[in-house]
């Protein structure tokens, strides 16, 4: 093999691996896993990584069973604020709100006309574990008003992984409820003797 092929080799085998890494961009949910108790409420982490391709943004829902839990409320973290354009923002004061439909909350977005890129915890999702059972919160391109992610270099929608999260909404154990009642009789007790 002369020098020439050589080169075109490793050329073509360079600009297949550099390919492979465009479009790595991913968002998901953290963590992963966890349990809460029936009852309480519990927070997940939006994150996105756009570390390979800025993006101009876009935005995401996010799915989950509304049987099963409630959706309270998302705001975006303060930090990641700074990078997004105010006016491309849901939800921000004047801009638009997240849509919380059955079983999923729509349009929450983001973008910048200049691009964001890098590893970001975007914002926190807060729900309440309504009933016991696993919580799965999914995670998709938005239907809603701000459309798939853009990518900052080629103005094309971009390739993205989306990651959801699960969690295990499971009962108050019986020695907690035998705990929580043997205090209300020892209340009831004390008030009996001060009267």
């Amino acid at each position: 093999m002369n020098s020439l092929s050589k080169l075109l080799a490793i050329g073509g085998l360079t600009a297949v691996a550099l390919s492979s890494n465009v479009n790595a961009a991913s968002m998901y949910l953290s963590p992963s896993a966890s349990t809460v108790g029936v009852g309480n409420n519990f927070t997940i982490d939006l994150v996105m990584d756009f570390s390979d391709e800025a993006t101009l943004g876009g935005g995401v829902d996010i799915g989950y069973n509304s049987g099963l839990a409630d959706f309270i409320s998302f705001s975006f973290n303060s930090d990641f604020l700074t990078l997004s354009d105010p006016f491309m923002t849901c939800p921000s004061a004047g801009a638009c709100s997240p849509i919380d439909q059955p079983d999923t909350v729509s349009n929450i977005a983001f973008g910048n006309f200049f691009g964001i890129s890098g590893l970001y915890t975007v914002g926190t999702l807060e729900f309440n574990a309504l009933s016991a059972g696993d919580i799965d919160l999914t995670l998709s391109s938005t239907s809603g008003v701000a459309g798939p992610f853009v990518s900052a270099v080629t103005f094309e929608e971009m390739s993205v992984t989306f990651t959801g999260a699960t969690v295990s909404a499971v009962p108050l154990p019986a020695s907690v409820w035998l705990m929580l009642s043997g205090l209300g009789v020892l209340g009831l007790s004390r008030r009996r003797k001060s009267i």
